[in-house]
């Protein structure tokens, strides 16, 4: 799929700091089903106006209604560290800003990975208990 006009759009709009490609789109795991997803990175939330904007600005320019659009900060940090480790980047406003967010997720993610881990292991094990998959 051509994304030019889509860039195009993303270097006017002043919100969007950087925009990665995620998900299957263009990987071997695509399928015809498959949709377009996309994560943005501003500078703060972004109101819900503006990102119905910015997505209907993507499904515009794509011409498909089969676009996901996740927007950062606003997400948890699993999926910013989802993002930044497994997305690819499209585009980058300003070098310094995406390396500081990038910087800031992967020490914070260190921290919470712990805490998010031993949640995961609880959780099996008590699903595993209530079905009886012991």
């Amino acid at each position: 799929m051509d994304f030019s006009k889509l860039m195009d759009y993303v270097k006017q709009e002043e919100h969007i700091m950087a925009l990665y490609l995620v998900g299957s789109h263009d990987t071997p795991y695509q399928t015809p089903l498959s949709d377009i997803d996309f994560a943005i990175i501003s500078e703060q939330k972004l109101e819900f106006e503006k990102q119905a904007q910015i997505l209907g600005r993507f499904v515009d320019l794509l011409g498909t209604d089969n676009v996901d659009v996740i927007f950062l900060p606003g997400s948890g940090l699993p999926i910013q560290h989802k993002v930044i480790s497994s997305g690819r980047l499209l585009y980058s406003r300003d070098e310094t800003f995406l390396a500081d967010f990038i910087e800031c997720t992967i020490k914070s993610y260190g921290d919470f990975e712990i805490f998010l881990n031993r949640f995961y292991q609880d959780y099996d094990a008590g699903m595993r208990r209530e079905f009886g998959h012991d």
